[in-house]
């Protein structure tokens, strides 16, 4: 296993079982590809056709942002799958996560760039972004951002909190849960 810095060249990308030197749909030069598998790691992405990550499948060439694979060249992108809850949500967004007077969290919530924030004390419509039915209003007492650009066109865009800071913060957001999502015996599940 060859191990890459950050992919900054990367371009194509399939779910399908894609092995080395082969060619690659779609690459007008015909070439045949050293195709690699992806997997989100600090630091450093694994190279090796025989360890998928993530379902899909890169070679190395132009990409432009990729967090399990939304957006490629600015441009929407989609992972199919026949498990409902492996298919991703295509596009950029932006999360949120909506706290109740009492300082728990009541839910995760993701929006569109261009969509207007959550406000503290304004009512928001949260919606289950595959069943259509399932939705609530909550009217948060605070809003945190969840997400933080540090990569950006292959620059890192902002310094990366400390160690001692990240694990601060994970004891913080596992305090934030309700009892009932934490119980060890059939938890709530967090929304």
């Amino acid at each position: 296993m060859r191990l890459l810095k950050w992919p900054t060249q990367l371009l194509h990308c399939g779910s399908s079982p894609i092995r080395p030197g082969l060619p690659v749909p779609g690459d007008p030069s015909g070439q045949r590809g050293s195709l690699l598998s992806l997997k989100i790691c600090p630091g450093n992405i694994p190279e090796d056709c025989n360890h998928p990550a993530l379902g899909c499948v890169y070679k190395a060439r132009t990409l432009l942002s990729c967090f399990k694979l939304v957006e490629v060249n600015k441009k929407p992108r989609i992972k199919l799958s026949e498990d409902v809850e492996k298919v991703t949500v295509p596009g950029k967004k932006f999360a949120y996560r909506l706290y109740g007077a009492d300082g728990n969290a009541l839910v995760d919530l993701m929006q569109q760039p261009d969509e207007d924030p959550p406000n503290v004390n304004s009512r928001v419509l949260c919606r289950h972004p595959f069943q259509e039915s399932k939705r609530a209003y909550v009217i948060p007492a605070k809003v945190e951002c969840l997400h933080k650009v540090y990569w950006k066109d292959g620059q890192v865009q902002a310094p990366l909190p400390a160690l001692k800071d990240l694990r601060t913060k994970a004891i913080q957001c596992c305090q934030s849960l309700r009892q009932d999502h934490k119980r060890a015996l059939n938890p709530t599940p967090y929304k």
